[in-house]
């Protein structure tokens, strides 16, 4: 038996409005990783300010945002096969977060402990990591929740996140 297709029109008569307090945990990379690479805090500067002028530009629509909540959409890239959260191909940067923050805190773990699993001769951190969990309001006026019926019939065959902004086809 073939795997069930949801098509752009059935799934938009599942939309559905949204609005919640949700969590993100991020790594602290920013001055983390390039404190150790310099003598002082002026020469870090420096160096933040070189590595900031390299990076894509914050979209328009994220200028407002701080920089916790705007910098996932700065990166777009070809992901071959996809993945959980984005299609084949090129694909804008997308943010994502939990409605709990346990769950926040659990795949951030899980991530950490799968990367040192696909790559056994990284050596294990020597020293604590720093880390950010925020919590922040958003609210979309679309949303779809594939961890409610009738999209959970196809859990099997699609992971169960919670998918806001419907993209315009």
């Amino acid at each position: 038996m073939s795997s069930r297709i949801w098509t752009p029109v059935e799934l938009s008569s599942e939309l559905k409005s949204y609005q919640q307090q949700i969590w993100r945990v991020v790594e602290a990379q920013h001055y983390v990783s390039t404190r150790k690479l310099v003598d002082n805090r002026a020469e870090q500067g420096l160096l933040e300010f070189l590595i900031e002028e390299t990076k894509p530009a914050i979209p328009e629509d994220c200028g407002h945002l701080d920089f916790l909540l705007s910098t996932p959409f700065r990166y777009g890239s070809v992901y071959p096969k996809g993945s959980r959260f984005r299609r084949a191909g090129r694909t804008l940067g997308i943010f994502y977060a939990s409605e709990e923050s346990s769950t926040a805190i659990a795949e951030m773990a899980f991530y950490r402990l799968l990367f040192f699993a696909e790559s056994p001769t990284t050596p294990w951190p020597e020293n604590p990591a720093d880390y950010t969990c925020f919590m922040a309001a958003v609210a979309s006026p679309r949303s779809l929740d594939l961890a409610k019926l009738p999209l959970v019939r196809d859990r099997t065959t699609c992971t169960a996140v919670r998918l806001t902004e419907w993209p315009r086809l």
